[in-house]
């Protein structure tokens, strides 16, 4: 069973192959938070392959793939066999796996390998830009290539991590993952502009659903995981944070379709 956290494509579309090649399911874990009646009990069988796949977040894990493993209900008597996890990234992940390590000891688990797989940022908020074009397939080409010796590593249930950390990993983890969990984006920047086309593809591929439309317009309210799927999917480039992304590329995984990125 692969649970996957993704805004704009990345994480799903590796996902997707490990699905394939393993043979396994995979599952959208947010969906356990816009739809809590439905509890996250995990039917889950003693001894079976348990598998993370989500994007680095300012060196870190989402805080929403750590609130899903802390929230996870399985039997009493049930514990995975073999569990493994893969972080897609733009250049680094810091220590990332250490605290998905950690979070998974809390529950008695450890984890058994990791893999950090570098592909086309989508990040253009601070600084940098969203990568597109040549860049963006010559990294999904590598990816491609790396998913090889990835499956065989899970198929022989392998042991070991297989990280670019980055120079001083625990020092951004532990200084700059904390400040961006805490908010130092607000979704309030989020704004749409006169290109905007009231399609309601913003709210269609929020994570958390926070986006609604106001007479013809979105608005943002307060829940946002900084995932950037409305700001990158918008097919009219509508949507802008503040007025630093207003010159840059926006990003989706060409492998994975709008359709296949929107939220039940």
């Amino acid at each position: 069973m692969i649970y996957y956290f993704t805004g704009t494509g990345n994480s799903l579309y590796v996902a997707k192959v490990l699905g394939i090649n393993l043979e396994m399911s995979i599952h959208d874990l947010s969906e356990n938070f816009r739809h809590p009646d439905r509890g996250k009990q995990i039917d889950f069988t003693d001894g079976e392959i348990l598998g993370f796949v989500f994007p680095v977040y300012a060196w870190g894990p989402p805080k929403w793939v750590l609130d899903f493993i802390k929230g996870m209900k399985i039997k009493d008597d049930v514990k995975p066999g073999y569990i493994f996890a893969i972080a897609t990234c733009g250049e680094n992940i810091g220590n990332t796996m250490g605290i998905l390590g950690k979070s998974l000891k809390e529950k008695g688990w450890e984890l058994d390998y990791g893999y950090s797989l570098k592909m086309p940022n989508n990040y253009m908020i601070f600084g940098t830009d969203a990568e597109t074009g040549l860049i963006a397939e010559e990294k999904i080409r590598r990816v491609d290539l790396l998913m090889d010796q990835i499956t065989r590593d899970l198929k022989g249930k392998g042991k070991g991590f297989f990280l670019e950390t980055g120079p001083f990993p625990k020092l951004l983890t532990s200084v700059v993952h904390p400040l961006f969990s805490k908010g130092v984006t607000k979704p309030s920047k989020f704004r749409a502009n006169d290109r905007c086309t009231s399609c309601e593809t913003c709210c269609k591929v929020c994570n958390t659903q926070t986006i609604r439309m106001v007479q013809g317009i979105p608005r943002w309210g307060k829940e946002c995981v900084q995932c950037l799927a409305c700001i990158n999917l918008c097919p009219e480039k509508a949507i802008d944070y503040g007025r630093g992304t207003r010159n840059k590329h926006r990003y989706k995984n060409p492998r994975i379709s709008s359709f296949e990125l929107e939220k039940k």
